[in-house]
């Protein structure tokens, strides 16, 4: 991914990055599992498990402080058809997958 993408919001960043986190041999062992999740935003609202088995919505550790009343949650997003990522923000009361990673 070029340094210009890394923090671009809401749009496809990358050429095949989300690829490598998808299971399969060309993978690095992350094996997103497409679990959906319940979505807030401007363009969906609501619904318990939206895009299960198409989307893989994952929580970062990152913050985006908007305003004094408004702390938002960085995402990742995988789409099942594509080699992309999509990093995005999130109300915090949205439910996403979380994924520990051992250090």
């Amino acid at each position: 991914m070029s340094v210009s993408e890394i923090n671009m919001l809401d749009e496809w960043r990358g050429s095949y990055e989300g690829d490598l986190l998808k299971e399969g041999e060309q993978g690095i062992g992350f094996n997103a599992g497409y679990a959906g999740a319940r979505v807030y935003g401007s363009h969906m609202y609501g619904g318990n498990f939206y895009n299960k088995d198409v989307n893989a919505y994952f929580w970062s550790a990152t913050r985006k402080v908007e305003s004094d009343t408004v702390d938002l949650g960085i995402t990742r997003i995988l789409f099942l058809k594509e080699d992309r990522i999509m990093r995005s923000s999130s109300k915090l009361s949205a439910a996403y997958s979380v994924r520990c990673i051992k250090e």
